[in-house]
């Protein structure tokens, strides 16, 4: 069994950034709240490109709607895409010379996954994921 760890920030209100302060995430209203921005740590699904930055989504506990503005302080950024749930999508996005904004306002995709509790000594549990992305920005 391998644990991965990764960089994550609880959205509870108003705007949060990544642990790097490169990506700030500012939700629309106050119902939007028991989200995490995440780096997802890898890919479901090949691409074509150089990554400009880890791959970044949002869980949520449920299928409504994200809603917010996610920016990026990068440089180098051609083009954003966006997973669907089955393949990545291109995604409208602001792209400057060393920032990208993307506004959400899309229902994430879910998938039940089987996972193994280790706060329960090892117990299986299967667990409804709801993402929006991974978003990633290419070169």
């Amino acid at each position: 069994m391998n644990v991965l760890r990764s960089d994550f920030t609880f959205v509870t209100k108003g705007e949060v950034a990544s642990t790097d302060g490169r990506v700030t995430y500012t939700p629309t209203s106050a119902k939007q709240k028991d989200q995490i921005l995440l780096d997802t740590q890898g890919l479901p699904k090949a691409v074509e490109g150089e990554l400009a930055y880890a791959p970044i989504a949002i869980s949520a506990v449920g299928g409504a709607k994200i809603s917010g503005k996610l920016i990026f302080r990068i440089s180098g950024v051609k083009s954003a895409q966006i997973y669907d749930g089955a393949n990545f999508q291109p995604l409208k996005a602001t792209i400057g010379t060393d920032s990208v904004e993307i506004s959400l306002n899309q229902a994430p995709w879910n998938k039940a996954a089987n996972i193994v509790r280790d706060d329960l000594k090892g117990e299986p549990e299967t667990a409804q994921l709801y993402l929006l992305g991974p978003i990633i920005l290419l070169k």
